[in-house]
């Protein structure tokens, strides 16, 4: 489960690397929601549910997996007129993962645009992305990059770069989360989830405002008195943000989801510290669509006349400079 997983994710992060390197999204109505009759159940019968779960079994044989991604996401940052930000991602990606390594293919397209000080900047990436060994290659039109994904990894992994670190050694260190510590923690926080267990098992969590303010009341002293302020300070014009988690009749995992449509605004008065007093919100945060992981049946491979094409740049170092320059 651990290496799967790990890999994957890894490679669905160089894929987004990649894309910024080159550099709104439409979300289909339904897209990302994983169907269901979804109910309320009480303590007890979740409790029973998710007893009934084989860990063991969620993501069957550890020596082979095919995963899907499809993302259709946008984000938008207003600051008073002044200055904007906006970027979409659009994501169709399959990974087939065996003993004789990583296959990965697919499509897609990224924007970002930027305005400030009466200058603006657009930078668009549209093309195919492959993932074999350590790398993760795009290609669009005549440009091509690729990223060392084990070095990338390196960079930021505890210990720095004495030694390389690969997606699934990195993985293999950390800690797993069973299903049920994750749920427990949502109910703390007020996520109310729903279930059905008709055909295998679908959980469908849902987030709300309260929900924010829950977990951040967690902290306390000087902490807690700045977030009741900054309470005062922001609306919530639209809170959407469903998670989908599927196992099918078997218990093995079939399916994982988000759905999001957030609309906030934030008075940002002169002085920097925001007050219930302020005239009118001077920033305003959007971000809408969804993110799919599933599993398929398909063999995904990457054609030879890809990892042996020189004319890739390697952008590795570049990226991991750029990754450092934001932290």
């Amino acid at each position: 489960m651990k290496k799967k997983f790990a890999t994957f994710a890894a490679s669905a992060v160089a894929v987004s690397m990649l894309a910024f390197a080159g550099c709104g999204a439409t979300t289909d109505e339904g897209a990302g929601i994983i169907p269901g009759n979804y109910k309320e159940k009480s303590s007890e019968e979740l409790t029973a549910i998710i007893n009934t779960i084989d860990t063991e079994n969620v993501f069957g044989d550890a020596t082979s997996l095919n995963l899907g991604v499809k993302t259709d996401l946008s984000a938008s940052i207003d600051l008073a007129g002044v200055s904007s930000t906006s970027f979409s991602i659009g994501l169709d990606y399959k990974m087939s993962l065996s003993e004789t390594g990583i296959g990965g293919q697919g499509s897609i397209n990224m924007k970002n645009s930027q305005i400030s000080g009466g200058q603006s900047t657009n930078n668009e990436f549209a093309g195919t992305v492959y993932h074999g060994g350590d790398f993760v290659y795009a290609t669009s039109g005549e440009d091509k990059i690729k990223i060392n994904m084990s070095e990338l990894i390196a960079a930021f992994a505890p210990g720095g770069n004495d030694e390389i670190i690969t997606p699934t050694s990195f993985y293999e260190a950390q800690n797993a989360v069973s299903v049920a510590e994750v749920l427990a923690l949502m109910q703390q926080f007020g996520v109310k989830i729903t279930v059905d267990d008709s055909k295998g098992v679908k959980f469908k969590m849902s987030v709300t405002e309260d929900t924010i303010w829950k977990i951040a009341g967690t902290e306390g002293g000087d902490i807690a008195d700045q977030i009741a302020q900054l309470k005062k300070s922001i609306t919530f014009n639209k809170f959407k943000f469903d998670l989908y988690f599927a196992l099918d009749e078997n218990g093995a995992f079939s399916a994982a989801s988000f759905v999001t449509d957030i609309d906030v605004s934030m008075h940002m008065p002169a002085g920097g510290a925001p007050t219930a007093e302020a005239a009118a919100p001077a920033l305003s945060a959007k971000v809408k669509g969804y993110a799919e992981i599933y599993t398929h049946n398909d063999t995904v491979t990457v054609p030879d006349t890809v990892k042996g094409d020189a004319s890739y740049v390697d952008m590795t170092d570049v990226i991991i400079e750029m990754i450092k320059g934001m932290i």
